[in-house]
């Protein structure tokens, strides 16, 4: 969310972008919120009691499980709003000449060669760091 904030924050007029300190900042908020998505995981299965090591090791590979989707899920909705932010303050425009902002529709902005390129963009550095 902080990074979320940020980007989304930033102005984006005449194509500046944010720079490296944002992506290395942001890279040290994750690598936290992992190791404390661990161990609040690591403790409440072994807070629950249960009789055998198999069971708590379900646990929290459930409770780890779980909490990857709703992250994974937070990314795609973030990604999308940055992505349109950026857009929109680049006045990306249509093959057509319309300009993004004024496209209607969460199926028109999403199949968008501009949205297409900058979701592409992020799933490859999401994916290949």
């Amino acid at each position: 969310v902080p990074y979320a904030w940020s980007v989304y924050s930033f102005n984006y007029a005449n194509g500046q972008e944010p720079g490296a300190i944002y992506s290395i900042t942001f890279t040290m908020v994750v690598v936290a919120g992992n190791a404390i998505m661990y161990e609040v995981c690591a403790r409440v299965s072994d807070h629950v009691g249960f009789k055998y090591e198999d069971s708590r090791q379900a646990t929290y590979m459930i409770l780890y499980t779980v909490a990857c989707t709703f992250n994974v899920l937070l990314d795609f909705v973030m990604t999308y709003i940055t992505a349109f932010k950026i857009i929109k303050g680049l006045e990306f425009r249509t093959y057509f000449g319309i300009p993004f902002e004024h496209m209607s529709g969460f199926t028109d902005r999403f199949e968008s060669y501009a949205m297409q390129r900058l979701l592409a963009d992020n799933a490859f550095s999401y994916l290949f760091p």
